[in-house]
């Protein structure tokens, strides 16, 4: 007894194992583990039956994928159970519109209709058959296909959010429920009107604008300037509300001016469209080969130098170039050493702090006017000719005058006669011209003092 009743049980592992769904076997291309049975037949002429192997379409099976009556042709059901459809190949699904199904969830949709839903990590997951004509795909190009929701718009249409239907505002690239949020590239909001009109004019690279007159926010790569026009801001991640940047885009630093981007920390002022140095901080130069700011300290070649490249061409402020290509302080320099001038240019002369003086015999004159105001010991000058004269007796003292007639103006320690035109000691104290400049006409008190007095 016993051992018939091994043998029945043996008997019923061979069926049970037999009936295993085997990948390649039986037309089966892939199985499911869970369920032994076949998930994929061969080139879609097949269909999954309850043995584990795949039979050809349109074949029905009473109390098979939910059926309960099959047709006459027993190709496909006739009758499903509650809730099911009869698909075209033989069984039943939960979905309306399908064409295949297994288990009752539907694997293909019939034509014009789209599967939404099947998952292969979730083996309950649930389908339907969407059609491709409802009103939220009309239009649509490409679908979620978890969710049936539409990812993008056919040529000439967007993507609205709020509802993900395709609509056609014109050049609008994004809405929520019906309002315009951004346009194509080239076009500009109007709020106002809700419509998105070409970029140009004042709206050139303009996103957004305030009831269609003026502009509010600019393209990417921009900002709006002063006078609410957009102007591009390469290599500025950030930028304020009248065009300064505000921050600059890693491996670039603000300039010091604080209205570009540039590589170099050290710059003072750089170009906005390529973000180069233009001109550097105080106490450095601007290689103008490397285009980088070095520092001018360090380098007598290029001491006070803006700009270099073999040699200096624009000294920081106060300062000049000389015939030796140096800066110095001293216009008109023929050669300089830390900034010092030490030789001046032919026909100047040297003069007080190192100042090259295009008069002989002044120590100190005026840049822009070239007059002398002061000459040489011995010497005053002469306004008519413009010239420092070699002082005779009478003009001893004197700084200025004309043509030995008449002094104008004393040198330091001195007051000027109006009597007799000449210098006279202003510094014996008691006395009533003690710091005095100048005298009345008939030299009885003074009318000017001296500096600081």
């Amino acid at each position: 007894m016993l051992v018939y009743l091994n043998l029945i049980i043996i008997y019923i592992k061979i069926i049970f194992v037999s009936s295993l769904c085997k990948e390649g076997q039986n037309n089966c291309r892939k199985c499911d583990s869970l369920e032994n049975l076949c998930r994929k037949c061969d080139k879609e002429i097949y269909s999954p039956n309850e043995y584990g192997g795949c039979d050809y379409r349109k074949h029905c099976s009473e109390g098979i994928n939910h059926c309960i009556e099959c047709a006459e042709d027993k190709y496909l059901c006739k009758i499903c159970e509650n809730d099911y459809f009869s698909d075209n190949y033989g069984g039943c699904s939960y979905t309306d519109n399908c064409k295949i199904s297994e288990n009752g969830k539907c694997l293909q949709c019939k034509e014009g209709f789209i599967l939404i839903g099947l998952n292969e990590y979730y083996k309950d997951s649930f389908t339907i058959c969407k059609s491709l004509n409802s009103d939220d795909l009309q239009n649509c190009e490409n679908i979620n296909l978890l969710d049936g929701s539409c990812l993008s718009c056919k040529q000439g249409f967007y993507l609205n959010k709020g509802d993900n239907k395709c609509i056609n505002i014109s050049n609008c690239e994004e809405s929520y429920f019906g309002i315009c949020k951004k346009c194509n590239k080239y076009y500009y909001l109007n709020k106002k009107e809700n419509k998105c009109i070409s970029q140009n004019g004042i709206f050139s690279y303009c996103k957004e604008t305030i009831n269609g007159e003026k502009c509010d926010q600019c393209d990417d790569g921009f900002y709006l300037d002063k006078y609410r026009n957009c102007s591009r801001s390469n290599y500025c991640e950030k930028v304020g509300s009248f065009g300064q940047c505000r921050k600059c885009i890693d491996g670039f630093y603000l300039t010091s001016s604080g209205d570009s981007c540039t590589k170099d920390k050290n710059c003072y002022k750089g170009n906005k469209d390529f973000g180069i140095c233009l001109s550097c901080k105080n106490n450095y130069y601007l290689d103008n080969i490397n285009k980088i700011c070095k520092s001018n300290q360090e380098n007598n070649e290029f001491k006070y130098c803006i700009l270099a490249n073999e040699f200096c061409y624009q000294c920081i402020f106060g300062y000049q170039v000389g015939e030796d290509n140096k800066c110095s302080t001293s216009y008109n320099c023929a050669e300089s050493e830390n900034g010092i001038c030490i030789k001046c240019k032919n026909n100047y002369f040297m003069g007080l702090d190192n100042r090259c003086i295009s008069l002989e015999h002044c120590i100190y004159s005026n840049k822009y006017s070239e007059d002398c105001l002061e000459c040489e010991d011995n010497f005053y000058y002469e306004r008519k000719n413009k010239t420092c004269l070699l002082s005779k007796t009478n003009f001893t003292n004197c700084k200025s005058g004309y043509n030995d007639y008449y002094c104008v103006e004393c040198k330091n320690n001195y007051y000027l006669n109006q009597t007799d035109k000449l210098c006279y000691n202003n510094n014996i104290k008691n006395d009533i011209f003690y710091k005095c400049a100048q005298t009345d006409s008939e030299a009885k008190k003074c009318v000017s003092c001296i500096e600081n007095y």
